[in-house]
């Protein structure tokens, strides 16, 4: 029992619901005040951090697909290819008949996966260019159109009907070129803006 002018402690099970409802009335505040501090965050993202991401989002996109073009141009990296076909596979199912060849050399993903990856890389490069208008408009749009007709491709093949690699492909590039091109530069923004909050703490403490 708690001595006298002591109040008792809430129980877990009281203080969560009681956190959860706060959280969720200050949800709007929150968005409110995200939303006025964005021109100010995105105008600190400098054209150092934007280079540097572009590069590694193009990086990334060559060291997938270049073993298996550089064996289909005619380079022997066997051992390579081999080892980026295994590190993609718990990302994609790498199904041969959805799987584009080229010139005998098999691609580490779907045709599906394949545009996707692409389209992520498009996105970025183009999004963290600069926070241009209706990024956000036109990219979930995009996203959204692709998204559906992705779905009745699927009813389509379901059918029994014979895929289309070449459609699924576009429409994974279409599909993650939206999302990226939409939330690539504000999200870029925002690490950078969370990382000098972080600085700025840890500078304080140590001062």
């Amino acid at each position: 029992m708690p001595g006298p002018g002591v109040r008792p402690r809430r129980s877990a099970q009281h203080s969560d619901p009681i956190a959860l409802h706060c959280a969720v009335m200050n949800l709007p505040r929150w968005i409110d005040s995200a939303r006025s501090q964005m021109p100010a965050i995105r105008a600190l993202t400098s054209t150092r951090a934007r280079t540097i991401v572009i590069f590694i989002a193009i990086a990334l996109c060559l060291a997938t697909f270049g073993p298996a073009l550089a064996g289909a141009a005619g380079f022997n990296v066997p051992d390579l290819e081999a080892f980026v076909f295994r590190t993609c596979g718990p990302f994609c199912h790498q199904a041969p008949s959805r799987t584009f060849r080229i010139a005998g050399h098999a691609l580490p993903l779907c045709s599906r996966c394949t545009g996707m990856w692409i389209g992520i890389t498009l996105g970025i490069a183009i999004g963290v260019m600069g926070a241009w208008k209706r990024r956000w408009s036109l990219g979930i749009s995009a996203a959204t159109i692709a998204f559906v007709l992705s779905g009745l491709d699927h009813l389509r093949e379901e059918s029994g009907r014979p895929g289309w690699p070449w459609v699924r492909f576009g429409l994974g590039l279409l599909m993650f070129l939206g999302v990226t091109l939409a939330v690539s530069f504000d999200t870029l923004a925002s690490l950078l803006a969370g990382a000098r909050m972080v600085k700025r703490k840890v500078t304080r403490r140590e001062g």
